[in-house]
């Protein structure tokens, strides 16, 4: 709901103490699919915020969290076709996030 009122700072704020409480539940279950999916998409909540405030190396860095998790999922359970659509969808905004990243990157001469 913050990010959706613009305001992004505060967003990042709540989804960044949302996944310390996520990371820590994972952290006791690690097999527990359902925290690392949630993991996954905190990352990725996280990694919109930061691509809205205009940061994108870090917003990249959060898209690829996400799919690591996603893919790592995908892996253990080929048969749940939720996540191989998950991270499908994951490769392809992490793909398009990266071209803007490096229009961007190029446009300031770096």
């Amino acid at each position: 709901m913050l990010r959706d009122q613009g305001d992004l700072a505060a967003a990042l704020v709540e989804y960044r103490a949302g996944l310390d409480i996520i990371q820590r539940l994972a952290a006791e279950d690690p097999g527990n699919a359902q925290w690392q999916r949630d993991l996954s998409i905190g990352h990725q909540s996280i990694g919109d915020v930061l691509r809205g405030e205009g940061d994108l190396a870090a917003a990249f860095s959060e898209y690829r969290v996400a799919l690591d998790i996603i893919q790592h999922l995908a892996e253990k359970d080929p048969g749940n076709t939720h996540l191989g659509g998950r991270s499908r969808h994951s490769t392809h905004q992490r793909g398009r996030r990266s071209s803007q990243f490096d229009r961007r990157r190029e446009g300031a001469g770096a």
